[in-house]
């Protein structure tokens, strides 16, 4: 099972983020609370990562696993190099199924070793890219709702990379 649970973190309202130059710095000047964590519930093992540190870090990751997802690869190998997500997944295409193997290095919550007992997932490929479409989905809505304080070329290069979800 993997399922993405999302909590309402603490978004900054009236303020300027024109200054940012790339989808990390955005993220973490969007969230202004190191404290606000959404979780990957990975075979029924809740993983916290942070909206304004991991996500930074991660979602070009969550965008890039998309187009996987969409492309006619098979084969897909992928470190996450957050502090405290810091996982490889290596995944596997095969018809409507993809299997994950991973190695779970370091997260937030500890428990890495429950983590690396359970370190392989099976899961339908539209299930799966659902899942991850949620924070996709929950972040492009912030951007949009806030483009106008947001650098106009950030904006264009976010926006064309975006996956189709």
């Amino acid at each position: 099972m993997f399922k993405i649970i999302l909590n309402p973190p603490h978004i900054v309202e009236e303020q300027s983020l024109k200054e940012y130059e790339s989808i990390g710095e955005l993220i973490e000047g969007i969230f202004p609370l190191s404290t606000d964590f959404f979780y990957i519930s990975w075979n029924n093992i809740d993983v916290s990562l942070s909206y304004k540190y991991d996500l930074s870090i991660i979602f070009e990751d969550f965008v890039y696993i998309i187009k996987f997802l969409e492309s006619k690869d098979r084969i897909l190998k992928l470190a996450f190099p957050s502090n405290t997500f810091n996982v490889v997944w290596n995944i596997r295409k095969e018809g409507n199924n993809i299997s994950i193997l991973s190695q779970w290095n370091t997260v937030l919550s500890h428990n890495e070793k429950t983590l690396n007992d359970n370190s392989f997932l099976n899961i339908d490929s539209n299930l799966f890219k659902n899942e991850l479409s949620k924070i996709l989905k929950f972040i492009y809505e912030i951007i949009i709702n806030k483009k106008e304080s947001i650098n106009g070329q950030l904006l264009n290069d976010i926006f064309y990379n975006k996956p189709n979800i």
